[in-house]
């Protein structure tokens, strides 16, 4: 079987992919960076790719490692905060 089309990809996922990473991240442009990487990576695995799962799987695969290399990444450079280090949340009145 051959290889789905990039273009073709990207007009089917990109606004899914962007959306979850959004949420991800809580940020657009990060959001809009990964996306971007998402794709590069997509484009670069075409060749490798094997139709065992469904393509949109294979998308959201490569979104999920994109977001996890960026937060491994922070963690390594000291901008990620250990939930134990974190300060305490402000809690809504009436939410005690």
């Amino acid at each position: 079987m051959t290889p789905p089309e990039a273009a073709g990809l990207f007009d089917r996922h990109h606004l899914v992919v962007f959306r979850f990473l959004r949420r991800m991240t809580g940020s657009a442009s990060v959001a809009e960076d990964l996306t971007q990487e998402v794709f590069l990576r997509i484009v670069r695995g075409l060749d490798d790719y094997q139709e065992r799962s469904r393509e949109a799987s294979w998308v959201f695969r490569i979104a999920r490692n994109v977001l996890i290399d960026r937060h491994r990444a922070q963690a390594r450079a000291g901008l990620v905060v250990p939930l134990e280090k974190a300060p305490p949340c402000a809690v809504p009145r009436g939410r005690r």
